[in-house]
């Protein structure tokens, strides 16, 4: 069952913050020039500020991760480690492929973080990670995972098209 409160946080904080939202990237740092024309395309009268900009999985694991124990990896702020382990950015790719991380796993990518421990998602409900979601595509999604429709089934009907920016 999904977390319903940290799912509707993280879509809440993307509303208030369109700035420090692209949906095409885990997490990213802001700058002028790292800013590609797809991400100013997309966000078309959204002035970005500098800092920390991610998606859907990037915020919940930047909301709430510390919370649940675990923290990201300096070298690559994609990959999270439980608090207290020394692993590093080479464990999680020796293991990559071979182990399936599950929501006990000491290392983690944020996506699946996000979507074991953080939003107990169902891997159907992993659409909310789709590079191409718009906000107003992630807003439909979050509302029907909360109201317990099937939103994998009306990604695949083409229900969010309308939502759903080309540029992705």
């Amino acid at each position: 069952m999904a977390n319903i409160e940290r799912l509707q946080a993280v879509m809440q904080h993307i509303m208030d913050h369109p700035e420090h939202h692209m949906q095409g990237d885990w997490i990213e740092e802001i700058t002028p020039e790292n800013l590609d024309w797809w991400d100013v395309e997309e966000n078309e009268g959204v002035e970005f500020a500098c800092g920390t900009a991610a998606c859907f999985a990037g915020w919940a694991g930047l909301m709430y991760a510390k919370e649940l124990g675990y923290e990201p990896i300096e070298e690559d702020r994609n990959i999270y480690r439980r608090i207290g382990t020394n692993l590093t950015e080479d464990d999680y790719y020796k293991t990559m492929g071979v182990v399936a991380p599950t929501a006990d796993s000491d290392i983690m990518h944020v996506s699946d973080l996000a979507a074991q421990v953080i939003l107990e998602i169902s891997p159907e409900q992993r659409i909310l990670f789709n590079g191409n979601n718009t906000r107003n595509a992630l807003q439909h999604i979050v509302k029907d995972i909360v109201n317990g429709e099937d939103a994998y089934a009306h990604y695949i009907n083409g229900d969010y098209l309308d939502q759903v920016d080309d540029n992705g």
